[in-house]
């Protein structure tokens, strides 16, 4: 039966992981020796900004229905 197996490990795993946050001065002389590092942190920047507007979007589509085609509100 499906549920006589036990759960993953996966299953278990609830766990918000962070990385530690360097101070912002050493950030800023990094990214100005290292211009590699410098493009893939604003790469990194423009893809998470990218995913929060697109989720923002979406939270305000489903709420306001017509806000995105145009259609003026009530």
């Amino acid at each position: 039966m499906p549920g006589d197996n036990p759960p993953s490990a996966i299953d278990d795993i609830d766990v918000q992981l962070r990385s530690p946050r360097p101070p912002r001065h050493g950030v800023y002389a990094l990214t100005r020796t290292d211009p590699a590092v410098a493009c893939k942190l604003l790469w990194c920047f423009v893809l998470n900004l990218s995913d929060r507007v697109r989720d923002l979007t979406d939270s305000l589509a489903q709420r306001l229905p017509g806000a995105l085609d145009g259609t003026p509100p009530r």
